[in-house]
This record gives structure tokens, C-alpha cells and sequence, in this order.
């Protein structure tokens, strides 16, 4: 069992790069650390909609990627996706 879980998602590399960046970290310092994509193991299938979604919101609408982005940032969306990862 890891000392430390990294939770990350696949969509457009930042989070991979930023959860590698904390798990190299924490490896020198003497934890153990795994870093898993939540939607792997959550549900695959709903992964790829997701990235791809994601992909193609950034991509064709930056607009409404943003409005999401900002969105998704606020505290209460935040609670609720803590909420969500503790009932886990």
C-alpha cells in the first residue's frame, strides 16, 4: 500500500506532468507513491468521453472551455468533488 495516492486525469498532460513532478518528489524524500487516473479506475469508457470532450471543447469552443474552467475552480465545486473522492 502507498504512503501517498496522486489522483490525476489524462486530459491534455498538465495534470500527468504536474502529479509525475509530485510523485518524484515525494519518492525522494522516502514515500511510496502511486499516481492513478481517477476515470481508469472509475470508469474507462466514460475516461475517453471525457477526454475527448475535453479535447474538443478546448479546441473548437475555447470559450466554453473556459467559462467551465473558471466554473470548476470555485470552492463549492471544489467541496463537492472532495466529498465525492472520500466517499471512495
Amino acid at each position: 500500500m502507498s504512503d501517498i495516492v496522486i489522483f490525476t486525469m489524462s486530459t491534455g498532460g498538465g495534470h500527468n506532468e504536474a502529479a509525475r513532478n509530485l510523485k518524484n518528489k515525494y519518492t525522494e524524500k522516502g514515500y511510496d507513491v502511486s499516481v492513478v487516473d481517477a476515470m481508469e479506475v472509475v470508469n474507462p469508457k466514460m475516461g475517453d468521453l471525457v477526454i475527448d470532450s475535453y479535447i474538443n471543447m478546448a479546441c473548437k469552443i475555447p470559450g466554453a472551455y473556459g467559462a467551465l474552467y473558471k466554473t470548476s475552480n470555485t470552492k463549492n465545486v471544489s467541496k463537492l468533488v472532495l466529498k465525492s473522492l472520500q466517499a471512495v
